[in-house]
């Protein structure tokens, strides 16, 4: 899940701020890069291989 689609600088809220205009390139490509993956302490190891397993397959996927 991508948790911030749309960085800080230019979400809604800040507009008034004029931080839309505000040149940040590397949060602008760490917006489309990062995701969040569903970890917790209650995780058996099931769930753990299950994601670690899906994410490889992903990545895997986007090199070839």
């Amino acid at each position: 899940m991508i948790y911030y689609p749309v960085p800080a600088h230019r979400q809604k809220m800040f507009e008034e701020f004029g931080s839309a205009s505000t040149d940040l390139p590397i949060t602008d490509w760490l917006t489309h890069r990062v995701i969040s993956l569903p970890i917790h302490t209650e995780m058996d190891l099931e769930q753990l291989e299950f994601i670690t397993k899906t994410a490889a397959e992903y990545l895997t996927s986007k090199s070839n």
